[in-house]
């Protein structure tokens, strides 16, 4: 009795799931039919099962092509649950892919190629990384000869090779299908790798031959089912006989750009893989100009100036300072090692003397220190130097009265620290235009190290 029950409740939890399959199946297809219109034609697909009964899937290309006899070279075809539209024939190709290279270019992945290079590469990537590494592949794949004469040399020394390997046969028939094979690979490896192989060394035989075989398997019914249903792969023999030949290669591959990179001179690449070590050497150099604190402290460095140039400039002050004794006509040495602040006020505020608040004064140091010729100033008094002489609260307004007294160039001391000022906008300019060399290369202040590390612009 209790046999029966269970095989009685067995039955219909069977035949519950599959009503309940089917009713999902019309129900999504109730909701996609909306956008069926519209959609290439294509043969009818079966529930679960799509078209696969349509096609074979041990030769999927003359399936397909047969397919697009009936259908147009545009048509839909359902394995399994994933639609998928086929475009067939170079034409239909090309006019895809070139005048429709938005729609068509962020193409999907097959599971498969996705483990084949996990997202990288070119072939079988999407995105920015695939544009950056597609971009910089045609440049150095054209400056090693690709579509120009200099590969003609490659594919000339190649074939002098190829041609002792035919004369061993002394006019007897054979396959030429493997030597052929060997040529082709040792003309990509010249460019790639920089060198050719031996026809008879193992290594390079190994390589090819997982080649070989990797692109059989990737053809086979199998591998087309885990592309449907990728959770199936670890249970695939074929899938993991790929996997173990990805790896292979790959770390065939790493051991080749380690010989190059223990030789790699970047004046001069000798192939791809060099001008790749090049450009990631290149790259890693230019990381700190890309800094994320970087271009934080350029944004806070540009708010800084446009703060400043908000507040309007009067011309008539401008032409005032330049006819004043501020910027005098003395010249003074400021050796290496000395300090030099900028104190530019007249052309950034209304008045000189009334900077508006939260208006930084527009000083920076740099360094040098040596008296012979030293600019004049206020004699300082020991430590303390000139600090009894200036308001700290508004430094720029004693600076430029100093400077009505010394002149546009002088020394201060901060405490035991000498500094050459700087003052008015033309005797700033002269020194950052016509002496950048000697005012370039200023010193920072510790408070504006710690402000922003050092990763700007201003300082």
């Amino acid at each position: 009795m209790l046999e029966e029950l269970f095989q009685c409740s067995a039955s219909v939890s069977l035949l519950a799931a599959i009503v309940s399959l089917l009713v999902l199946h019309l129900f999504y297809s109730s909701l996609s039919s909306r956008d069926k219109k519209r959609e290439p034609p294509g043969p009818k697909p079966l529930p679960l099962l799509g078209n696969l009964l349509h096609v074979d899937l041990n030769r999927l290309d003359n399936s397909l092509f047969d397919l697009s006899k009936k259908y147009g070279p545009v048509f839909t075809v359902h394995f399994g649950l994933k639609k998928v539209v086929v475009l067939a024939g170079y034409r239909t190709v090309k006019q895809a892919l070139v005048n429709h290279a938005e729609e068509f270019g962020d193409r999907e992945i097959t599971p498969l190629f996705y483990d084949f290079n996990k997202g990288h590469g070119i072939l079988f990537t999407n995105g920015d990384s695939w544009k950056e590494m597609r971009r910089f592949a045609l440049s150095t794949l054209r400056d090693f000869g690709m579509g120009k004469r200099i590969s003609e040399g490659k594919i000339i020394e190649e074939c002098s090779y190829l041609i002792e390997e035919f004369e061993q046969y002394e006019g007897k028939a054979f396959d030429n299908t493997q030597a052929i094979c060997y040529a082709a690979s040792n003309i990509v490896s010249a460019i790639m790798f920089g060198k050719r192989f031996e026809y008879q060394d193992p290594f390079f035989l190994a390589m090819v031959e997982r080649d070989h075989e990797s692109i059989r398997l990737t053809g086979s019914a199998s591998i087309l089912i885990y592309n449907m249903f990728p959770w199936l792969g670890p249970f695939l023999k074929n899938w993991r006989d790929l996997m173990k030949n990805v790896e292979g290669n790959k770390a065939d591959t790493k051991r080749i750009i380690a010989d190059l990179k223990e030789t790699l001179n970047p004046e001069m690449c000798r192939c791809f893989i060099d001008a790749f070590l090049t450009r990631k050497l290149n790259l890693e150099a230019s990381k700190r100009r890309r800094d994320p604190s970087n271009a934080s402290s350029g944004l806070d460095n540009l708010q800084l100036a446009r703060q400043v140039t908000e507040v309007p400039c009067e011309e008539e002050e401008v032409e005032e300072e330049e006819e004043d004794g501020c910027c005098s006509r003395k010249k003074f040495s400021v050796p290496g090692q000395q300090s030099a602040l900028r104190v530019a006020a007249a052309p950034c505020w209304e008045t000189s003397s009334s900077p508006p608040p939260r208006r930084p004064a527009c000083w920076q140091p740099r360094c040098s220190p040596e008296k012979s010729g030293e600019p004049p100033g206020p004699k300082p008094l020991p430590l303390l130097g000139n600090l009894l002489q200036l308001d700290l609260q508004r430094p720029h307004i004693t600076l430029l009265k100093l400077s009505k007294k010394y002149g546009s160039v002088f020394t201060v001391y901060f405490g035991p620290k000498k500094v050459v000022i700087l003052a008015g906008y033309k005797t700033i300019k002269q020194a950052l235009v016509n002496h950048a060399v000697e005012f370039g290369e200023r010193e920072v202040i510790p408070l504006a190290s710690e402000l922003n590390g050092s990763h700007d612009t201003t300082d």
